[in-house]
């Protein structure tokens, strides 16, 4: 018995203690809570204070932290777009293109191309006209020209552009090629030039003796001769780069041909088909007959060769028999 309500005493003791410690965390929990409802109470009204003053309210942690993001991609973005700004106008890039322009009035379309020309700031490096000239004014002259032109790079892109209104254009390329590396090697190796020239003058200056005097000299030569080549070419690389070079030619023709766009339907690609074949057909149907009308006024005295050529040929042809037959008999 003694045994039994010890066991007894020590369970309900058990129970005592754990009923305090939870009702202890639960206290402590609601402080907690309290306390955390009042911080976030006293943070409200504080704005709310704030706003009715008239101040500017901060925004909540989130929207400050997005904006922050925000702004540093802004920063950023603007940051590499000064960078990639002045990459590219560091290198040195040759621009050049070639534009095939047809007209049906020859001398307009040259005297706009040469406005443009003046209107752009360039110059013409080379000019070649081709053509017949017929007094009839009716008549079709077909003539052809070809400019070469150096236009500034600033003005190149819209003087392509304005090129391309003078008449149909039915080719344009345009190319470019960086000679940066080129262009900053060839520097650097003039600048050690230079610094060698500097030194051969300071040792001709304190040599004495004939010899040494004569190989550098030779030395000098040389040097000033790789230090012009080499300011040649940078000076020809920077009127490249500066002045764009535009290929143009002009093509005097009776009928504009017509630009269309490329189907990509088996329907319009079969009718294309059918169509350039006809086309084909009718090309050839016409240079036959104009090859034909070409070699009517010759055709008597193709008849007349021919009687004659037959006559000749049955002479012959009897003679032979003749002389076979009698040589039988």
């Amino acid at each position: 018995m003694k045994f039994f309500k010890n066991k007894a005493l020590i369970v309900c003791s058990v129970l005592l203690s754990t009923s305090i410690i939870l009702c202890s965390c639960g206290k402590e929990k609601a402080s907690n809570f309290a306390s955390d409802k009042s911080i976030a109470y006293d943070k409200n009204s504080e704005l709310k204070s704030s706003a009715s003053n008239g101040n500017t309210v901060g925004v909540a942690p989130n929207q400050a932290s997005t904006t922050n993001n925000d702004t540093a991609k802004k920063d950023e973005k603007v940051s590499y777009e000064n960078t990639q700004t002045s990459a590219m106008q560091d290198r040195k890039i040759v621009k050049s293109a070639s534009l095939v322009i047809e007209s049906t009035n020859f001398d307009k379309s040259v005297e706009a191309l040469n406005e443009k020309l003046s209107k752009a700031g360039g110059y013409s490096e080379n000019v070649n006209e081709a053509g017949s000239t017929v007094t009839d004014s009716k008549a079709f002259k077909n003539r052809n020209a070809k400019f070469i032109l150096r236009i500034p790079n600033q003005n190149y892109e819209a003087f392509i552009t304005d090129a391309g209104n003078i008449g149909n254009v039915i080719n344009k390329i345009k190319t470019g090629e960086d000679i940066t590396s080129q262009y900053f090697d060839t520097e650097a190796h003039l600048r050690a030039l230079k610094t060698k020239e500097e030194r051969l003058l300071e040792l001709l200056k304190k040599t004495g003796e004939l010899k040494d005097i004569l190989t550098l000299e030779t030395e000098l030569n040389n040097t000033v001769y790789q230090i012009e080549t080499l300011t040649g070419s940078l000076k020809k690389w920077d009127n490249m780069v500066q002045y764009s070079k535009v290929s143009v030619e002009i093509q005097e023709v009776e009928k504009l041909t017509e630009v269309k766009e490329t189907p990509t339907t088996l329907l319009g690609k079969t009718k294309n088909a059918f169509i350039y074949s006809c086309k084909v057909i009718l090309k050839f149907l016409k240079g036959f007959l104009i090859a034909l009308f070409a070699i009517l006024p010759f055709l008597p005295i193709f008849i007349i060769l021919y009687f004659i050529i037959r006559f000749i040929y049955k002479r012959y042809k009897t003679k032979y028999t003749f002389n076979k037959n009698s040589n039988k008999n």
